[in-house]
């Protein structure tokens, strides 16, 4: 059962979708989707919906968030808060535990830079963490959403580069990237944000790479970083699934064996 509901955090209201373990299937515990950054959280809201269906089915809750300023929550894009996102998903990953635990995390793209800072903040509530396509750090994520604005500008002949843009946030300016407002300070804590010294904090984590081949730097990082935490003593998987590039796409076609592969990873049938 799909049920929407607020979350209240001081004058905000966090909306989120709670999926329900299908009737009669025995409660297996409940995971947070971390949501990916900006438009790419639109894009992939079909890909997160089956994502938390096919957990259902398996006996899970599932919640699906809209950080303040995103989607139906309170609060504008340009106010956001990357110390308020955490403690927006600190709240729902309370909300969650209340209700089933063990709590495990599915984090898309950008969604990924949020883990740092909730294993900090909740070092034992979480068990297994899925992490699919994900940035390693933040200033990779900030460097290809500002892409979308210099590529608008060589359209327009005003012709920014990154190092103009990253400059200028830098230097406490605001800008509109994509139809977003990106404030300096939001800017700064993802460009800062990075996931590469995790490994010692983590129990069982999957790393999942998506798009057209594995051959790619950044699949190279994903299955590097993967390595390197198993190095320091965590149980960490690096896979790749072929897929088209859904999170950028207006009309993604779902990723059936992408979907899978979380799902089961989730539900125990990996280790």
């Amino acid at each position: 059962m799909i049920q929407p509901l607020f979350i209240e955090s001081g004058a905000e209201r966090l909306f989120c979708i709670h999926r329900e373990p299908v009737a009669h299937v025995p409660v297996r515990g409940s995971v947070l989707m971390l949501p990916a950054f900006a438009e790419e959280m639109n894009r992939t809201r079909s890909f997160v919906s089956r994502i938390s269906f096919r957990l259902s089915e398996a006996g899970f809750h599932v919640l699906q968030p809209d950080l303040s300023g995103t989607g139906d929550s309170t609060g504008e894009f340009r106010n956001a808060e990357w110390s308020r996102w955490i403690e927006e998903l600190r709240l729902a990953s309370a909300w969650l535990h209340d209700k089933a635990g063990p709590v495990h995390l599915v984090a898309l793209r950008a969604g990924a830079l949020f883990l740092s800072d909730l294993l900090d903040a909740e070092p034992d509530r979480f068990a297994r963490i899925c992490l699919v396509e994900p940035f390693v750090t933040g200033a990779d994520s900030v460097r290809e959403f500002l892409q979308l604005r210099v590529a608008r500008s060589i359209f327009e002949g005003t012709k920014e580069s990154i190092a103009m843009l990253t400059e200028a946030l830098a230097g406490g300016a605001s800008m509109e990237v994509g139809g977003y407002d990106l404030s300096s300070g939001l800017y700064a804590s993802l460009n800062d944000a990075t996931i590469e010294d995790l490994g010692a904090r983590l129990q069982h984590a999957l790393v999942l790479g998506c798009g057209r081949s594995p051959e790619t730097r950044r699949n190279a990082a994903m299955r590097a970083l993967a390595e390197s935490w198993c190095a320091e003593g965590a149980d960490a998987t690096y896979a790749f699934v072929a897929t088209e590039p859904f999170w950028s796409q207006e009309l993604p076609s779902l990723p059936t064996d992408a979907i899978a592969c979380v799902v089961d990873f989730i539900a125990g049938a990996q280790a």
